[in-house]
């Protein structure tokens, strides 16, 4: 669920404008999904920081696919987590995603 979402990144080839994208379609679905939203919106706060920090930037060699492979190891959790269906590892998962989050301010 999450990690298709990021690999819309990898299919329109990586680009800054691909992260806005997947940013918007994450701010979406955490508005109409209660139940995933925290996990939606955390995805779109960091896509969307990277599309907007980098908007019309030259990037140097391999800055897109560190961030992008972040996402994806983001999402790949949140997606075990969610498949459990075990409220105790959803949370540890959210959490800890979240605590990555802010520790990379």
């Amino acid at each position: 669920m999450f990690k298709s979402m990021i690999k819309v990144i990898d299919d329109k080839g990586r680009a800054v404008k691909a992260f806005s994208c997947a940013a918007r379609d994450a701010y979406e679905k955490a508005a109409s999904d209660p139940e995933h939203a925290a996990a939606y919106l955390m995805l779109a706060v960091v896509a969307d920081g990277f599309a907007e920090q980098y908007y019309e930037c030259i990037l140097l060699d391999g800055h897109v696919d560190r961030e992008f492979e972040r996402l994806l190891t983001f999402a790949d959790n949140l997606d075990k987590a969610y498949a459990l269906a075990d409220p105790n590892e959803t949370l540890r998962a959210v959490s800890d995603v979240a605590r990555q989050i802010a520790s990379n301010r």
